[in-house]
């Protein structure tokens, strides 16, 4: 009322909205003096002294017609210039320098409109302050409600109290390599593809929302020229967000936080928030650091508003066509990944960084030929134990809940090959979820944190991602943001929709690749892990038909239990016996030192060493190269045990087959093994359990309930030199009484 001569009521017009030259100013005073909220007023009569003072102390900044004050206006505190490292040129050039407008010289008149609007506006202050609202049901409570409920809109900038941070005076260049990403993406990282938001003439044009990767960023910078889609809604307001930093907040055990800078076009307002997370995927804690409303430039045209969004320590600030939006302050992230996020319905024309190291290593240039491996793939499905939550049925693993976790063991170099089919009954939903997830090189990154990469594999044959993860090695763990090595790669377009289709996972040095059906998928190359441990984790709705690994060191706690090696102490040597029928058997040998050894023949020759109707027995033998032991031969059917160079396998050939069959996982030689020097194996069979130990040392059992009865045999393949040979039957268990069989 002291500055207008007026007592507002209603939708009451501002001060400086009434013609009478005073300060606009105090309108942000007035309206903040004024809040509904408590919490939003001033808290003492100091802090609207100080909101006074400004206007006491500074001349009044023009506006030249964009609706954003010239930051050159604004009060500067000294800012120490950043020095330019030799020999680089600024990113852009400078702005163009403008003269400050000249200050208008007070009247004497306004002077005193200005000193009776302090004490108006202290007085209104001091009231709402110390007095709170007035008793309800007074004149005077109706008068001041409705004149605060009937307030007009918010002033076009409205900002959240922050510790003041250096204003500056121009956009000055940052230091650090620039990247342009539209027209120079660095060789690298990934290019722009179809699914990545379609670029074409240095123009990106989203056709819906996406999301990408930069890179990592401490200080530096962000700038984006925008505007409308031609021919987009008008209704519509696209979203252009930039995550600055995204990374751990130092000051907190667990969790993370993101500073996101948020552009709607054509509303052409400009938002700063705080997001502190505990988990990936999951909102967290939002604050609002400021919220401005601009009246600037026009995002329709075909130049549109460049934006540039910058970190600084702990000073963020927004820029529009080279202007001062706003700057906070804010010390929680120091350092963090930067992400962009576009919605449809915009074009960007520029895309530039700097300060940004690129997280992304790139899509190799690879053949489309698979690489061969050079080491013995073994058979997981049927060497490890599915427990629930995995059922086992017909010979194809499933999971019944998502929780479903195999260990694979650890891996340095090697591949994880998968055949997997949709389940009959599959429903839509399940298909939304990757059926398989192997987790590779999982290790300790810094203290009760591990990092890992996921492969994630979606079908019916659709896309394949690669993630690199880290988080917390606790039960309830928090996670820091994945990071996208390749997302969402198409499959070869004869897959896409297939119901079953064989993946294979690899990890090479620093090369990590996708193949399905003998064909590349995609690649990326990151240095971050180089080894550890591996999981598997699948979803409902799938079954996983073959799995397969090379280059893996089982985890004995996910393969079958091993047993103690058997007390047996009757044992038998036949060695003597068994050389003696060697000598009279076509394509055998028996060379000076006792060894036995097969000379020729296409059939691999054997010899009998128990009776036809024993049962329960152990063979022991000392070999060199590779060695066959046949158990419950009966009716040309039998199983074996057929020690190879580099592997034991577990067989069974059916009576009247002419091909044999796995009834147990094939177990690879430990590192260092050397098939030129002399291994014993030992083998017992016991009711339907088939057992081996080499070198002492548990391999694998089998189970098989076919075969009943029958005798042993040794089977001479190409590379067999046998050396000794012991038998001895099985009674109650290995600790019960034993006796030696007959040898034949």
């Amino acid at each position: 009322q002291m500055l207008t001569g007026e007592v507002p009521r209603g939708m009451f017009k501002m001060p400086s909205h009434k013609g009478l030259g005073t300060d606009p100013r105090f309108d942000a005073i007035i309206c903040k003096a004024m809040e509904q909220d408590r919490e939003e007023r001033y808290q003492s009569a100091m802090d609207v002294r100080r909101a006074l003072d400004v206007i006491l102390t500074t001349p009044q900044a023009t506006d030249d017609g964009t609706g954003v004050v010239s930051a050159s206006q604004i009060p500067q505190r000294p800012v120490a210039k950043q020095p330019r490292p030799p020999g680089e040129k600024s990113a852009r050039p400078p702005p163009v320098a403008r003269k400050p407008a000249p200050v208008k010289k007070s009247s004497p008149a306004t002077t005193w409109l200005s000193i009776g609007g302090i004490g108006a506006v202290l007085g209104v202050a001091a009231f709402f302050i110390l007095g709170g609202k007035p008793k309800p049901g007074s004149a005077e409570s109706a008068t001041a409600d409705s004149s605060v409920s009937s307030q007009p809109a918010q002033p076009p900038i409205k900002v959240r109290e922050n510790p003041p941070a250096p204003q500056m005076t121009a956009l000055a260049a940052t230091n650090g390599k620039t990247i342009d990403w539209l027209k120079a993406v660095p060789p690298e990282v990934n290019p722009w593809t179809a699914e990545l938001g379609g670029l074409r003439d240095g123009v990106l044009t989203p056709t819906s929302k996406f999301t990408r990767m930069l890179g990592t960023l401490k200080d530096g910078s962000v700038r984006v020229r925008v505007r409308r889609a031609p021919g987009s809604e008008a209704s519509k307001n696209p979203m252009l967000a930039v995550e600055i930093r995204n990374g751990a907040m130092p000051d907190k055990a667990t969790g993370f936080g993101q500073y996101q800078f948020q552009v709607f076009v054509p509303k052409r307002t400009c938002s700063f928030n705080f997001e502190e997370k505990e988990k990936a995927g999951i909102r967290g804690k939002i604050d609002n650091l400021w919220k401005a409303n601009l009246a600037i430039g026009d995002d329709s045209s075909s130049d549109g508003i460049e934006w540039e969004f910058r970190a600084a320590g702990d000073e963020f600030s927004a820029w529009a066509d080279g202007k001062l939006i706003q700057t906070a302050r804010d010390p929680r992230v120091p350092t963090g990944i930067c992400t962009i996020h576009f919605d449809a319905g915009m074009q960007i024309t520029r895309l530039e960084t700097t300060g940004v190291t690129p997280m992304h290593r790139g899509t190799k240039a690879s053949g489309d030929t698979q690489p061969s491996s050079s080491g013995i793939w073994i058979d997981r499905l049927r060497t490890m134990t599915w427990p629930s939550p995995w059922s086992m049925k017909d010979g194809a693993a499933a999971a019944t809940t998502s929780l479903a976790l195999q260990n694979l063991g650890s891996v340095t170099d090697g591949a994880i090959r998968i055949r997997a089919r949709v389940a009959e009954g599959a429903t839509a939903a399940m298909l939304k979820s990757p059926v398989l997830q192997p987790s590779v090189r999982i290790t300790t990154v810094r203290p009760g944190w591990k990092g890992y990469y996921v492969f994630q594999a979606y079908m019916p044959g659709r896309v394949t991602t690669l993630i690199y993860m880290e988080r917390e090695d606790k039960k309830v763990a928090a996670e820091m943001p994945p990071v996208y090595l390749w997302k969402e790669k198409p499959l070869p377009p004869e897959l896409v929709g297939n119901r079953e289709i064989e993946w294979e996972f690899r990890a090479s040095g620093d090369e990590l690749s996708v193949w399905t059906d003998g064909k590349l998928v995609a690649s990326a190359r990151d240095s971050r892990l180089t080894s550890g441990g591996s999981k598997l984790q699948a979803y409902p709705g799938f079954e996983i038909t073959r799995l397969e690994t090379t280059g893996f060191t089982p985890d004995k706690a996910a393969e079958a239990k091993p047993d103690a090696l058997p007390n047996i102490t009757n044992w038998q040597d036949v060695s003597e016996a068994v050389r003696e029928k060697a000598r009279s058997t076509k394509g055998l040998s028996v060379e000076s030192d006792g060894a036995i050894l097969r000379t020729s023949g296409d059939t691999p020759p054997g010899l009998t060493l128990t009776p036809p109707g024993l049962r329960d027995y152990a063979v022991r033998v000392r070999y060199t190269g590779e060695a066959q032991v046949n158990l419950r031969s009966e009716n040309n059917g039998f199983l074996f045990v057929l020690c190879q160079m580099h592997q034991t396998i577990f067989k069974r050939l059916r009576p009247g087959e002419k091909t044999s069959d796995d009834i147990g996982a094939s177990k690879p030689h430990p590192p260092g093994f050397d098939p030129t020097r002399e291994h014993e194996l030992l083998v017992t069979m016991k009711g339907s359990v088939l057992s081996a130990w080499m070198d002492g040392v548990f391999i694998g059992e089998a189970h098989d309930d076919t075969l009943t009865d029958g005798a042993a045999s040794l089977i001479f393949v190409p590379k067999t030199v046998l050396k000794k040979v012991e038998i001895a039957e099985l009674v109650d268990d290995a600790l019960g009484e034993q006796h030696a069989p007959t040898s034949q």
